[in-house]
């Protein structure tokens, strides 16, 4: 097998691919929101809680990667795996609207609409969970704009890599087996998560919302 160069190994990143966008009327069971299995409001403190919880939830569910749905101010998000374990679709309801988009973890860059580009530096297991976390909210940023607190953003974001990491690590074949040689993350590293304390996982959602702010 070729060896991962270092420019290839500093533009491992996700690929945002638009999916369907549609609107429909209530009476349509699709546009029916599901029941979110956690809400991220309150304080930071709170909304840090119940992302802690939304993890263990997926730590909780690794043979089945069960989807995680999130309930924030009049909007619900849910995030689910797909067939393929590099691989996330997040999926929004808001005003009788649902609108779809799916993040793809990949070797060749990171996208939005497969147009632009950024690449994001990483150095060690740790910073690799940050890089993460960094790259997809500036996902959704783009995705939705000003419509969510950037706060809650890192939180869902946070999320929302937990559940592509654990569905890559369960899976461990073909691009998934080479993400997890070429980060060194261990499923020691999805559970070591959920042991953090408040206080450490405000101050890493604060980090990364610091990161992203212009």
């Amino acid at each position: 097998m070729r060896q991962i160069t270092r420019r290839e190994f500093l533009r491992l990143s996700f690929v945002l691919a638009p999916a369907l966008a549609g609107c429909g009327g209530s009476d349509n069971p699709y546009y029916q929101p599901p029941q979110p299995d956690f809400w991220l409001t309150g304080n930071e403190e709170q909304i840090a809680e119940q992302t802690r919880k939304a993890v263990q939830f997926v730590v909780n569910n690794t043979q089945g990667i069960r989807p995680v749905t999130l309930g924030v101010a009049g909007q619900v998000f849910r995030i689910e795996p797909t067939e393929e374990a590099n691989v996330i679709r997040l999926s929004r309801w808001a005003e009788g609207k649902t609108d779809q988009v799916a993040i793809r973890w990949a070797l060749d860059g990171m996208s939005f609409d497969n147009r632009r580009r950024i690449q994001l530096d990483s150095r060690g297991v740790t910073d690799w969970v940050r890089w993460g976390v960094k790259a997809i909210v500036l996902l959704l940023i783009v995705w939705l704009g000003a419509s969510v607190a950037k706060f809650i953003m890192a939180a869902i974001a946070t999320i929302a890599f937990y559940l592509l990491l654990a569905a890559i690590l369960v899976t461990a074949v073909g691009i998934a087996l080479e993400l997890i040689k070429l980060t060194g993350l261990t499923w020691e590293d999805v559970t070591a998560f959920v042991q953090m304390t408040v206080t450490a996982l405000v101050n890493l959602l604060r980090e990364v919302v610091e990161s992203v702010s212009p």
